[in-house]
């Protein structure tokens, strides 16, 4: 299991995390606003077809952000006949009403812990700090949210830093 966790950590911060941080700061290095977040919640139908070791996954966070677990999503089965329903649980709509409120925050006023012209009965969510260059701030979403400093920085060096510095130095003593 620890070598599973080590190599899903290798392919994630290669694939998504060290990439992300990197456009991060040169976004918000050019002086525009940036929020950073990583996702932590699976949906409550994740648990059926997936191991239980695994976490969220990428795009978990697309069914929270369209508001799925509000919805009757039919489930299908490959034989063409009727399967239900996607199962979604009390806190896939927590998570969900969550992002969709961080989202339609930042669509409406630029922060998305600004509530300013929303519905009345738009949740309260914690704070979204602001991320900068000096202050690397990121959210890290899930059933309960909480803002954090630094996403994962020693893996992301290796991606952003050492390894560009090694490719950068063997070319030095190419001919």
């Amino acid at each position: 299991m620890a070598i599973q966790r080590q190599f899903s950590n290798f392919y994630g911060d290669w694939m998504f995390v060290a990439p992300t941080v990197d456009t991060a700061n040169r976004h918000a290095a050019s002086g525009s606003k940036a929020y950073l977040y990583e996702y932590h919640y699976p949906p409550a139908f994740a648990s059926a077809v997936r191991p239980g070791w695994m976490g969220a996954d990428h795009s978990d966070d697309v069914f929270m952000v369209t508001g799925w677990p509000f919805l009757d999503v039919p489930l299908s089965t490959r034989m063409g006949e009727g399967g239900g329903l996607l199962p979604f649980s009390s806190e896939d709509r927590k998570v969900s009403g969550d992002i969709m409120a961080y989202w339609a925050n930042f669509a409406r006023t630029g922060n998305p812990s600004d509530r300013t012209g929303g519905p009345a009965d738009s949740p309260t969510v914690p704070e979204w700090p602001r991320y900068t260059p000096d202050s690397p701030a990121y959210m890290n979403l899930g059933l309960t949210s909480s803002a954090d400093v630094g996403l994962h920085p020693d893996r992301v060096a290796l991606w952003n830093d050492v390894i560009p510095e090694m490719i950068a130095s063997s070319k030095k003593y190419e001919l």
